[in-house]
């Protein structure tokens, strides 16, 4: 309650209601309508004017800053510097009110009372330099002086910018599946976030034949693509791209080849043998693949790596070891291991180990 010399006694104040929307997004330059409630309880016709401010503080500057009084039915907004008001125009009338940073559609604002509230509609453009999350807060005062001081009532993002381009991640540069692939992607948009992602799937290029139309994930940032037909040996890739709150679409990105390989990928038959000073490694390869050669001791410590990337082909494969570490020296006596690791061309790996005794 508020004691005021013009009335007996004390009496309930002037209220602001709610705005409606309270939270959401837009882009710049496109209309948005806002209805905010103020109530009197002696009647909404008490009400003598009522603000709508939507700044990142209760600031009249450089922002929207609105004004409806009541009693002469007039709407204004404030002007940049925050020290005059602009405008002067009855709702519904075919007038624009505008500062730099917004635009008040008078035409589309409208006003309303009933019993002891006032709702007005208000239709507002926001300018291409009032971006951001903004805060909406009332004011409202009555034609005893009574008034409520600024409440904040809900937020609003502003949004000129799509989201970022997504960046794509593929768990692995192959698989065995021929129905289904996975990837996951991320994205962001710090003013009006992430509202729908959507993926398609190419195959032989990003620009290939077309396995799976643009497809909505909603807000998932991976997917799991099933139900498709994947061709052995052929590279699929991803497409994806982000839609941010106020509708705006990134560019498309795409992830690295995806390979299919059905076709197992095994070592067989791994032996090593001493000839001279060297020791010859002997193995089977079911299908072409590059082929790497280790010796380590049996707690894992790498004594030298003698082959890399060394082209191996189906049938038998061989190597030699010159029986030196990677530094030239000749290891201690006793027991070793041996490795042979072969990567197919799609990525697929597969490893084979021996022990032996050296020298």
């Amino acid at each position: 309650f508020q004691y005021n010399p013009q009335r007996t006694g004390c009496y309930s104040l002037p209220q602001v209601g709610k705005i409606t929307p309270s939270s959401g997004s837009s882009k710049v330059n496109t209309a948005v309508a806002f209805t905010t409630t103020y109530s009197d309880p002696n009647g909404w016709q008490d009400i003598q004017y009522v603000h709508l401010l939507i700044n990142t503080a209760i600031n009249g500057a450089n922002c929207f800053y609105g004004y409806y009084n009541q009693n002469t039915n007039k709407l204004y907004i404030r002007n940049d510097a925050n020290n005059a008001w602009l405008g002067g125009y009855a709702p519904s009338s075919a007038n624009t009110i505008e500062n730099s940073y917004v635009k008040l559609n008078c035409a589309s604002t409208t006003v309303s009372g009933s019993g002891n509230t006032l709702a007005v509609k208000w239709n507002i453009v926001f300018k291409s330099n009032f971006i951001g999350t903004k805060n909406s807060y009332l004011y409202v005062k009555d034609d005893s002086g009574a008034y409520s001081g600024w409440v904040q009532k809900g937020t609003w993002a502003i949004d000129n910018t799509p989201p970022t381009t997504p960046i794509v991640t593929n768990d692995a540069n192959w698989t065995s599946s021929t129905s289904e692939l996975y990837t996951t992607w991320s994205s962001s948009d710090p003013q009006s976030g992430i509202s729908e992602y959507q993926y398609r799937i190419t195959r032989d290029s990003t620009g290939g034949t077309v396995i799976r139309n643009w497809t909505s994930t909603g807000t998932y940032n991976y997917v799991t693509a099933g139900g498709l037909s994947l061709q052995n040996g052929k590279t699929y890739y991803f497409g994806v791209k982000a839609k941010n709150g106020v509708g705006l679409w990134s560019a498309a990105s795409y992830s690295q080849g995806i390979v299919v390989d059905t076709v197992p990928l095994t070592i067989s038959g791994l032996a090593i043998a001493k000839s001279g000073t060297e020791y010859i490694i002997t193995f089977g390869l079911n299908r072409q693949a590059k082929v790497t050669g280790e010796v380590s001791t049996l707690v894992g410590y790498l004594v030298r790596r003698f082959a890399s990337g060394v082209q191996g082909y189906a049938g038998t494969n061989t190597l030699k070891w010159d029986g030196k570490d990677s530094l030239g020296r000749t290891p201690a006596a006793g027991p070793y291991l041996l490795k042979i690791t072969a990567t197919a061309p799609s990525g697929k790996t597969v490893s084979a180990m021996k022990s032996f005794l050296y020298p």
